[in-house]
């Protein structure tokens, strides 16, 4: 194809002048047009398109008058073609430079590039346009060694010259023509020394190649038709003069031989001497001024067998199998390239595919068919007419797509929700780009598609999760900040020492903070000590231990009072009236336990009063229970939530070592042991009774381990405080 436009535009220049001035306009429209598509392959290969477009444009500046640009594209159209060993087009560009000049009437410039086009046309064996160059430019060639002889002008080595027949093109013509539709690299050597033995009238044949910097015989042919295609090297190969080949590989001309074992300077290769060869033919196979390989050609029948119009043959056959072995062998890589990458597209464990601009699959590989639910890409390809919606979770994304690759020309990594056979949703990514025809028209698009559903939905987990997280960050944030609050209504340990010396307390939140507290306060008598035991545990505890003791301090303190009946009443009263449960239209129904004791310490006696919460105390070794009401402080209104409820004192006298305790319920309900019971009342009791004469820390200590001992690997299920003193 781009040798089509480079061809189209010099046959259109060089009809320019001839033409009407509506002509002219179309055809300068039509090379500047061609110049578009041959600059944009020579950016992308310009060792193989730059030439072709300097010489285009050296002969559209000239047409249009442009004489001092065009000198210079021809100067580098020619510099080009010979850098890069397009030797043929290297000539082209030197006739018509001549050309040029010879309109410029500058005689002496255009003998220079007509001779220098008269050289590269002869190093590339065009015997034909060497004739027509002589034929048309006899006064620029008059020194040039003219075509004649094609011993002479080779400079081939021959032992003796005869006359030659004319060379019969139209064999040649068949013959080159036979190679060039060759292909297949092993097909091609194969016809070409078939076609090159049978029209040189040789006996033997060898085709000798270049591989991987060395030169290997590729292929034998003998007689009747028989062949062998071992790849060996030449140093290892005993079957043809090695001297012969050598001269050939060191100067690239061809040998012509025809009594080779009486005279020339071979006849000492010890192949010629032990077979005593007559007739030898070694022509070399260029390509782009490069020896490539050679054929060898020998006829142990007759002297001079190989003419010189058979030796012009074989070099002409040789021009094109050069280029036709080279082309095998790009069409044998792009061959191995297309299974690797065959290979890749279907075993890649990402979705590859091809797609039309109007929503259809032209071709996917295993992994696209998978990821979108099909069983094969075949079956992809059928049923999925319309991408946008059978592929899309969102139709108008594909709209997107193209507008971006219309715009881009390029997707890079777009993210996307898709679609699945089964009506199902995932997450992909996608690149493509589109493939575009000659005219810039988009045939399809091609690209790769990445199933990250997994990663998806572990990115909106982990977001989830940190959301989450910052949320219970503040959460916890406020919970600790109660519990500063809640560890602040506790009383101070100053006045604990000051008032109970004797005194310890057990304080265990099921949580950061609780449902527990305990209270002492100074009175004019004595103390008030008070252990309770609200609604629940963590934060909504913890708000009831607040009115509570709010509650308290204000009865206490406020009010003078130190009454533990009348403390519970007016507890109750708070409570309830606080949370609203002395209305028809209460919402809370929360309360508390509370066991109260009031010292009188002239008296020397402790009262208590309780509300669901018993005293323990114990004496001479035996423990002792004081029950409490059975009514709660505050809850709505119901039988034993009465706002008007009498609480009961009950008086102790105190004596000596007498112990006394206080203790929510959250310890003897605690679930342990293998069978997961309760620690139980009785049990406390008896522990109680068995710390009595331990001092208040050892009492302590004590209670703690027996309660986790006990616990286990249970969870906790409850506020824990239990509060002893002795008097």
């Amino acid at each position: 194809m781009p040798m089509y436009y480079f061809y189209d535009s010099l046959a259109q220049s060089s009809i320019f002048e001839k033409s009407n001035p509506k002509k002219k306009k179309q055809i300068l429209k039509k090379i500047t047009s061609n110049q578009k598509r041959i600059k944009k392959w020579s950016k992308h290969a310009p060792m193989n398109f730059l030439n072709k477009y300097y010489l285009v444009e050296a002969e559209r500046c000239s047409i249009l008058g442009k004489q001092s640009e065009a000198v210079d594209y021809y100067e580098k159209a020619i510099q080009s073609a010979s850098d890069n060993g397009f030797i043929h087009e290297e000539g082209l560009a030197s006739e018509l430079c001549g050309k040029f000049w010879i309109k410029k009437g500058n005689d002496s410039i255009a003998e220079f590039y007509i001779q220098r086009s008269y050289r590269a046309y002869k190093n590339w064996g065009a015997l034909n346009k060497l004739r027509n160059l002589e034929k048309q430019y006899p006064n620029f060639l008059k020194n040039t060694q003219i075509y004649g002889n094609i011993y002479d002008h080779t400079h081939t080595i021959h032992s003796n010259k005869s006359d030659h027949s004319m060379l019969d093109l139209n064999t040649v013509f068949k013959a080159s023509q036979a190679i060039s539709q060759e292909i297949v690299l092993s097909d091609l050597l194969k016809k070409l020394m078939i076609i090159v033995k049978e029209n040189a009238g040789a006996e033997k044949g060898i085709l000798i190649l270049k591989e991987n910097d060395s030169f290997c015989v590729v292929f034998q042919s003998f007689e009747n038709n028989q062949y062998a295609e071992d790849v060996t090297l030449v140093n290892s190969f005993d079957h043809f003069p090695k001297t012969v080949f050598q001269y050939v590989a060191r100067s690239s001309q061809h040998v012509v031989l025809t009594d080779a074992c009486n005279e020339g300077m071979f006849m000492q290769d010890p192949y010629i001497l032990d077979n005593q060869t007559k007739s030898i033919l070694c022509s070399p196979i260029i390509h782009q001024n490069v020896m490539t390989g050679a054929i060898y050609l020998e006829n142990n029948q007759t002297k001079a067998a190989f003419t010189s119009d058979r030796v012009e043959m074989i070099m002409l056959l040789s021009s094109q199998a050069a280029i036709s072995i080279q082309n095998a062998k790009f069409y044998m890589d792009m061959k191995a390239a297309e299974e690797k990458y065959r290979g890749i597209f279907e075993n890649s464990m990402e979705g590859i595919f091809r797609s039309t601009p109007d929503g259809r699959f032209i071709d996917a590989n295993p992994s696209m068919a998978r990821i979108f639910g099909y069983q094969s890409p075949d079956e992809m390809a059928k049923t999925s007419l319309n991408i946008a919606m059978q592929c899309y979770a969102n139709p108008e994304d594909r709209n997107r797509f193209i507008n971006e690759i219309l715009t881009k020309g390029i997707v890079v990594r777009e993210e996307g929700a898709f679609l699945r056979r089964d009506g199902s949703t995932g997450w992909g990514v996608i690149s493509a780009r589109a493939i575009r025809d000659k005219d810039d028209n988009i045939v399809y698009f091609e690209g790769s598609f990445n199933d990250i559903t997994e990663k998806k939905e572990k990115e909106q987990a982990d977001r989830k999760r940190e959301i989450i997280e910052a949320i219970n960050q503040k959460i916890m944030e406020s919970i600790r900040y109660a519990k500063m609050i809640q560890s602040s209504l506790l009383p101070d340990h100053k006045l604990i020492e000051k008032l109970i010396p004797k005194s310890f307390f057990l304080y265990q939140p099921k949580d950061i903070v609780g449902g527990d507290i305990y209270f002492v306060e100074e009175t004019d008598a004595g103390f008030v000590l008070a252990v309770i035991d609200c609604t629940g545990h963590g934060v909504p505890g913890a708000f009831m231990t607040m009115i509570a003791c709010s509650a308290l301090k204000r009865i206490v303190t406020n009010e003078n009072i130190s009454d533990p009946a009348m403390i519970l009443q007016k507890l109750n009263v708070a409570v309830k009236t606080t949370l609203h449960q002395d209305t028809d239209h209460a919402v809370s129904d929360d309360g508390m336990d509370i066991g109260i004791c009031s010292v009188q310490k002239e008296e020397n006696q402790l009262i208590f009063a309780g509300a669901k919460l018993p005293l323990f105390y114990v004496l001479d070794n035996h423990i002792h229970l004081i029950k409490p009401d059975r009514q709660s402080i505050g809850y709505k209104e119901s039988k034993h939530a009465k706002m008007t409820f009498s609480f009961t004192n009950h008086i102790i006298d105190i004596q000596k070592d007498m112990t006394f305790y206080l203790a929510t319920d959250g310890y003897q309900d605690q679930l342990g042991g293998t069978d997961l019971k309760r620690f139980g009342k009785n049990r406390l009791k008896n522990t109680f009774t068995q710390i009595q004469h331990l001092s208040v820390e050892q009492q302590k200590q004590y209670l703690h381990n027996t309660f986790h001992d006990f616990c286990g690997d249970n969870d906790v299920q409850d506020d824990c405080t239990i509060a002893g003193f002795t008097l």
